[in-house]
């Protein structure tokens, strides 16, 4: 999943970087259909640890919501510059 990241991160920046929009396209689809055939090979062999790879997403994503949600409700001490007031 990573790899799709990193890909749609260069997608969203290939005019900054000179990146070639198809190549960066095909690298994405590329390595979404890796990540599509590692999930059905896990599925299938061992659905166990596909489920636990399932619960522990959404358990960081729950988590990463609910810290981010209080980091940007708590107000920087003053005197303090925070990166996007710098």
């Amino acid at each position: 999943m990573i790899f799709v990241l990193v890909g749609v991160a260069g997608f969203r920046r290939r005019a900054d970087t000179g990146s070639n929009t198809t190549i960066v396209l095909l690298a994405i689809t590329v390595t979404a259909v890796v990540l599509g055939f590692f999930a059905v090979d896990t599925w299938r062999t061992a659905p166990q640890t596909f489920i636990a790879i399932i619960g522990i997403t959404i358990l960081a994503v729950i988590l990463d919501r609910w810290t981010g949600s209080r980091q940007r409700q708590d107000p920087a001490p003053e005197g303090i510059q925070t990166a996007q007031g710098s």
